[in-house]
């Protein structure tokens, strides 16, 4: 009896437990993300900024699209990328095409 009562104990905690993708910062609509570069004297050499947008929602799953940009310290463009992301179950995919 205590056997099937911690296993039941158990089994609810792992699904309490599970990941929501719904909270984590690169899966909400409209959001920008900035990085800082640092060098080795703890200045900014570069900033990579990140936009989210078109993000859905299904039960434990959500995508995204993702807009990457990389600046110099003198706010110059650098580079420029675009991705898909999706969160399933808690376990974050991306599309490395960026």
């Amino acid at each position: 009896m205590k056997l099937l009562l911690v296993t039941g104990a158990i089994i609810c905690s792992l699904e309490i437990y599970s990941q929501d993708c719904n909270g984590y910062y690169f899966l909400q609509n409209n959001k920008t993300i900035e990085m800082a570069i640092l060098n080795k004297k703890g200045e900014q050499s570069a900033k990579q900024v990140y936009t989210v947008s078109n993000v859905n929602s299904s039960g434990n799953t959500a995508t995204a699209d993702l807009n990457s940009e990389m600046f110099d310290k003198k706010g110059k463009s650098m580079a420029k990328g675009k991705a898909k992301i999706k969160c399933d179950g808690g376990m974050m995919l991306v599309d490395m095409k960026m």
